[in-house]
């Protein structure tokens, strides 16, 4: 008998789950600024802190994924982004913007369990044909979910309070608990040998060798600094100097998924062509979206239309981009476990130090929304060079 495949609805939701609380109370960003009397840089940290927390969740769920079970590992996961969520309202009752900051840790560490079991119980039951079908497919999902959890974000904000965001988000967490109940686990076998340090400390060790792996790590990395930065950002330019109110904001920011909807079609039809260059043309083509952001930007401020509609050309080319650089670098890796583990660890980790510095230098400045864009696509094109000449060598 066929091992039974779990739902790709269920699967759907749970890639989003960590994309979701990153960004979701985004339109409260502005609230909490005064809420907590901090500065903006401040307030984009409660972003970074919740990045580190995703970015090191990474490592512990696979060797826990095979030692206790996929959905027992999820269910944890899910509890712990729970708890953060309900600790992240709290932080209101106490006033404590250090209690905030730890809570989207949290938070993030715990939801980031979603994305890692998604792609394991994919890998457990497809073969490379059926799971590079139904991965492709997730590209909607990063590109449709975060763009309705910042729509329903600025409602919440607008109707209620910024600590809502985090019931909502609770709740939500909540109701993945329910569906993953109803999959399958996938795990042929469990063992707890694989919790042993030595054993994860050398596949890891092992894993980090793979150059081309590493590169597109960090190509990754780039482009995602963009989304992110665009999401701690965006709602202090929108909100504060363009004027939308926060219900607004999360309406307008359901134009730039468009563009990766849009992109992730394209993807299809390049299937079969060149992956250095279909690699190098997206860098391009966002590279000169950039530019249709960075000039109304610099001679007459930023508006709705020039902040939201590059954003949508920009997902585009980098929705072509990460399909191909993720299905790249993982294809070099034997073990699939340890590399998407080590990949997605070194793609977040280049977005929390990218997100950092945004908070850092000239975090009042619209104009530095635009020029951050252009140094991270100037850098993927430094490393597509690199990854171009480590190809030719295979």
């Amino acid at each position: 008998m066929s091992q039974p495949k779990p739902q790709f609805l269920i699967l759907f939701l749970l890639v989003s789950f960590g994309s979701v609380g990153a960004v979701l109370f985004t339109p409260a960003l502005p609230a909490i600024q005064q809420f907590f009397q901090i500065s903006v840089g401040q307030a984009q940290m409660t972003m970074t802190s919740y990045l580190v927390g995703y970015a090191l969740g990474q490592l512990p769920y696979g060797p826990l994924a095979n030692a206790l079970g996929r959905k027992k590992t999820l269910y944890w996961g899910i509890w712990i982004s729970i708890a953060g969520c309900l600790l992240c309202a709290f932080s209101a009752l106490n006033g404590s913007f250090g209690t905030l900051l730890f809570a989207r840790f949290l938070q993030a560490f715990g939801a980031t369990v979603g994305l890692k079991i998604s792609y394991t119980m994919v890998a457990d039951t497809y073969d490379q044909t059926g799971a590079t079908r139904i991965i492709s497919r997730f590209v909607l999902a990063f590109a449709v979910m975060p763009g309705i959890a910042i729509a329903i974000g600025g409602l919440l904000t607008q109707w209620f309070d910024w600590e809502s965001c985090f019931y909502f988000l609770a709740l939500f967490g909540l109701f993945m608990l329910y569906l993953c109940k109803r999959l399958p686990e996938t795990a042929k076998s469990i063992d707890r040998g694989h919790l042993k340090m030595g054993a994860v400390i050398e596949g890891y060790r092992s894993t980090l060798k793979n150059k081309i792996l590493v590169i597109c790590s960090f190509m990754m990395g780039c482009g995602g600094a963009i989304i992110y930065i665009f999401a701690s950002k965006s709602p202090f330019i929108g909100i504060t100097l363009i004027g939308l109110t926060p219900d607004k904001f999360g309406i307008y920011n359901l134009i730039p998924p468009i563009g990766m909807v849009v992109g992730s079609f394209i993807v299809t039809a390049l299937i079969g062509r060149p992956v250095i260059k279909i690699i190098y043309w997206s860098a391009i083509g966002a590279l000169a979206a950039v530019l249709t952001m960075l000039i109304p930007f610099a001679v007459s401020g930023p508006t709705a239309l020039s902040l939201f509609i590059p954003m949508a050309i920009i997902y585009l080319a980098q929705a072509i981009g990460y399909a191909n650089i993720s299905s790249y670098g993982l294809s070099t890796a034997q073990n699939k476990s340890n590399a998407s583990a080590v990949f997605n660890f070194l793609n977040i980790s280049t977005i929390v130090v990218s997100v950092l510095l945004s908070e850092l230098i000239f975090p009042e400045s619209p104009l530095s929304l635009p020029l951050f864009f252009l140094f991270f696509f100037g850098l993927m094109l430094l490393l597509w060079s690199r990854l171009k000449k480590l190809s030719a060598l295979i």
